[in-house]
């Protein structure tokens, strides 16, 4: 037996937990994603590589589950020691910044997040490319969020739009990032229409909502 601490066994409980999530049981994923933090805290020290990744992934699970006050403080960490340990360009603390910056928008904080995403889209599009090019999806679709909720509708549009082509090119039609970007451009459209009815938003916020409902809602 390897033992609760060896490297094996911390990634073994990681990727159960990712496998949890991935299944939609992202609650019976928590405890795994703790053991995993812990036991690597324990072995490796708080500023360990592994350790921040497990942060950040208890982190991220937290928020999915909406415990955002949970979430929070580990995902306020691993943003800080990513950038202090592996410094501001590395894809690790990229990921972080973006974890922050959804954490922001969730939490109805939008100035917060714009301040986050916006200085590090211009890296994470020379980094993430191809596959990984949902991780500048995810950039874009957050701050096309927190554009509408601060009523800058044009700009808005602008990256959700840009977000949605790259998810379908990344992740396909039915995959839960490229169905969430497609709910924000029906609530874009919804209150655009809200603010300047007569101009056909409430078309395209139709339009949204039926591709929605023609892959099961």
């Amino acid at each position: 037996l390897l033992g609760p601490t060896h490297r094996d066994t911390i990634g073994s409980l990681s990727n159960l937990a990712a496998l949890l999530k991935a299944s939609g049981r992202a609650a019976e994923a928590v405890p795994y994603s703790e053991e995993a933090l812990a036991s690597s805290r324990k072995v490796n020290g708080e500023d360990h590589p592994d350790t921040i990744v497990q942060l950040n992934n208890l982190g991220v699970l937290l928020k999915e589950l909406a415990r955002y006050d949970e979430a929070e403080p580990h995902i306020v960490a691993a943003a800080e020691r990513t950038r202090r340990v592996l410094g501001a360009e590395h894809r690790l603390t990229l990921i972080a910044a973006i974890n922050l910056g959804s954490q922001r928008v969730e939490q109805g904080r939008v100035a917060e997040a714009l301040a986050v995403l916006e200085p590090i889209e211009a890296q994470a599009r020379t980094i993430f490319t191809g596959a990984n090019a949902a991780w500048v999806a995810s950039i874009l679709a957050n701050q096309g969020r927190a554009l509408d909720a601060l009523g800058r509708f044009g700009p808005a549009e602008a990256r959700l739009d840009e977000a949605l082509a790259i998810y379908l090119e990344a992740r396909g039609e039915k995959h839960p990032d490229t169905r969430t970007c497609l709910r924000a451009l029906v609530a874009h459209h919804a209150a655009r229409e809200a603010a300047e009815p007569g101009r056909g938003f409430a078309k395209r916020a139709e339009y949204y909502r039926q591709r929605l409902a023609d892959d099961g809602g």
